[in-house]
């Protein structure tokens, strides 16, 4: 067996355990037996498939669809491993050590690359697909990686309970780009000639999908202990579409005014 179809197997095994094994962390008791034992199995996991997608692209840089997986691979595990790292700063944030910063830091560098390449799609290789991925892949990584290291600088305050809800953040926010994979490569069962648009469905929609239940998740915990609730971009915007908002009564002073 040559060595790529080795490492693509490799590759699927890792793949299949990260996606079976992250729902168990999900549902156990948090900070129980099963939480623990079967979120280490989902972290090594994942770094077994950003391990052979380096792999496979080395062995294949210019394939397209590798450089798709790589973006994949590389975001997943910036996330699962700032994820797994976030619960050794329960005090703050800036007890990062120069690991944490450093890997911040090449997540930052490669958001940059990934919004360079979605530049370079457009304006060189007449690209809009193309763009379209790198540019909210990029966008993803650049703003998660800058968020942790205005936090590790102190830049950003370290709110209450900031590595719980830290913690599911990013380890959410790994396991919506392991299921964005796994939905990627059903498209080859897509019958021939599928809009190019219609394709960018499975690209999309896990992060959609399951990133609004993660920010209605993270609410309800927030609302439980009595924490200011903060809504993000997407979720923010869908809640100001779908949800009547109550309308604010005057004040007697503006009445008399």
């Amino acid at each position: 067996m040559e060595l790529y179809k080795t490492i693509l197997f490799i590759h699927v095994l890792f793949g299949f355990s990260a996606l079976t094994t992250g729902i168990v962390p999900m549902v156990a008791k948090k900070g129980g037996k099963a939480h623990k034992f079967w979120g280490n199995v989902y972290y090594w996991s994942m770094f077994g498939v950003f391990v052979t997608t380096l792999g496979l692209f080395a062995l294949r840089p210019t394939e397209v669809r590798l450089q798709f997986f790589l973006c994949i691979a590389v975001l997943s595990f910036y996330m699962t491993f700032a994820g797994d790292r976030v619960l050794k700063m329960k005090k703050s944030a800036t007890q990062a050590t120069r690991l944490d910063r450093t890997v911040a830091l090449i997540a930052l560098g490669c958001g940059l690359l990934m919004l360079g390449y979605a530049g370079y799609s457009v304006l060189v290789l007449h690209n809009t697909y193309l763009a379209i991925l790198f540019s909210v892949f990029g966008v993803v990584l650049f703003t998660n990686a800058n968020a942790d290291w205005k936090l590790y600088r102190g830049k950003t305050p370290s709110e209450k309970m900031h590595w719980y809800f830290g913690h599911i953040g990013r380890i959410m926010g790994a396991y919506i780009a392991t299921v964005t994979a796994f939905c990627v490569n059903m498209t080859r069962y897509y019958p021939e000639g599928t809009s190019i648009y219609l394709q960018l469905i499975p690209w999309l929609a896990p992060g959609l999908i399951l990133g609004v239940g993660t920010s209605y998740y993270t609410k309800r915990q927030r609302e439980k202990r009595s924490m200011p609730v903060e809504y993000g971009f997407i979720t923010g915007g869908l809640r100001r579409v779908l949800v009547r908002q109550p309308k604010q009564r005057a004040s007697a002073e503006e009445l008399r005014a």
